[in-house]
C-alpha cells in the first residue's frame, strides 16, 4: 500500500511503500552528515578508563591522552599472557612480555654462570645483561694497582698503560729542552713534542712567520727588462707574456695589429677546403649553411644509436 509522508528536512511530502524516511539521495546524506556534526562538535564529560581523570570526549573518544591510550593496549595485551612458574624459585607471576622466564633479576643472576674476580679472586655471578664483559665483582676491583717509575708510590687506575701518579711526578720524568726563540733550557708540560718555554715565545714566533710568508708571497718575480714592441721604450714586465709598456696608446695599437692579424690570417674552409682571408671557420654563408645541417644530421642519428642501444 502507498503511504504519504512528510521529509523532516526539506518538508516536502512524498509517497512510498516501504519505511522510506527521506524523498531523495540529497536529503539522506545530508541528515547523515548533520548527524556526525552534532557527535564531533557537541562535547561530553566522560571518565579516562585508565587514570580516572575527567576530560571533554568529542566523538567515539575513550582515554584523556595519547600516553593513556598507549598504557591501555599494554595492559590489554599484558592481560592476554598466561600466568607462569619461575624456574628457580617456583614462584607464579605474570609477566611483562612474551620471553620472560623469571620473576626477579636475583633469579636471574642464578642462571648465570660464576666467575673469578681478576683483582681480589672472590667468586661472583655476573650480572645477565653484561655476563660476557663483566671481570670484576665491584668498583673498587675494577681499579689496577701500579707503581709510580719516579715516586714508587702505589696509585689506582683504570688502565695499566699510566705510568705517573701526578703531575709532578710527569714533569720530573720528561728531558730538558732548549726553547726555539729566547734560548732558554725548560721542561715540557704538555707533550714532547714542545718546542717553546711559555704562550709568548710562541706568539712571537708565529707573528714573525706570518709576516715573513706574507712578504714572500707579496713579492712579483723580477722578469728581465724588455724593449716596448711599439714605442721601443724600456721597461720591467709583470709576466712573460708582455709585450708592450703600460702606456694606454701602445696598448690600443697592439690591440689593432692583432685584430689586423686575426682578420688577414689564410685559413682553409671545414666544407669546401678553399682558402681564403678572416676570422671565420667557412669561406661563405653556403658553407656555413651546409656545416650546420650536417652537424645536425650527425647530432641527430648518435641520439638515436643510443637509444637502440638502451633498448
Amino acid at each position: 500500500m502507498w503511504k504519504i509522508e512528510i521529509c523532516p528536512i526539506c518538508g516536502k511530502s512524498f509517497e512510498c511503500r516501504t519505511s522510506q524516511k527521506y524523498c531523495s539521495a540529497k536529503c539522506r546524506r545530508k541528515a547523515e552528515w548533520l548527524r556526525k556534526k552534532n557527535k564531533l562538535l557537541e562535547p561530553a564529560v566522560k571518565k579516562c578508563e585508565v587514570c580516572g581523570n575527567l576530560f571533554e570526549r568529542y566523538g567515539d573518544q575513550k582515554y584523556c591522552s595519547i600516553k593513556c591510550r598507549r598504557k591501555a593496549e599494554w595492559l590489554r595485551a599484558k592481560s592476554n599472557l598466561p600466568v607462569r612458574k619461575c624456574e628457580i624459585c617456583g614462584k607464579s607471576f605474570k609477566p611483562k612480555s612474551r620471553g620472560v622466564k623469571y620473576c626477579s633479576v636475583k633469579c636471574q643472576k642464578k642462571t648465570q654462570a660464576e666467575k673469578i674476580c681478576e683483582t681480589c679472586g672472590k667468586i661472583f655471578r655476573p650480572r645477565p645483561n653484561v655476563a660476557k664483559e663483566q671481570r670484576f665483582c665491584s668498583r673498587k676491583c675494577r681499579r689496577y694497582k701500579v707503581k709510580c717509575v719516579v715516586c714508587g708510590k702505589e696509585f689506582a687506575s683504570y688502565s695499566t698503560e699510566k705510568k705517573y701518579c701526578s703531575e709532578e711526578c710527569l714533569h720530573k720524568a720528561q728531558a730538558e729542552k732548549i726553547c726555539v726563540v729566547c734560548g732558554k733550557v725548560f721542561k715540557p708540560r704538555i707533550s714532547d713534542k714542545q718546542k717553546f718555554c711559555g704562550a709568548v715565545c710562541e706568539t712571537k714566533f708565529h707573528n714573525a712567520y706570518n709576516r715573513i710568508y706574507s712578504s714572500e708571497h707579496r713579492t712579483r718575480k723580477d722578469y728581465s727588462e724588455k724593449n716596448c714592441a711599439i714605442c721601443g721604450k724600456i721597461f720591467k714586465p709583470r709576466s712573460y707574456k708582455q709585450i708592450t709598456c703600460g702606456s694606454l696608446k701602445c696598448r690600443r695599437r697592439n690591440g689593432e695589429a692583432n685584430r689586423i692579424k686575426r682578420l688577414t690570417k689564410k685559413r682553409k674552409c671545414i666544407v669546401c677546403g678553399k682558402e681564403y682571408e678572416g676570422a671565420r671557420k667557412t669561406c661563405s654563408d653556403d658553407c656555413l649553411k651546409k656545416f650546420t645541417i650536417g652537424l645536425r644530421n650527425w647530432i641527430f642519428q648518435g641520439s638515436k644509436k643510443n637509444g637502440k642501444k638502451k633498448n
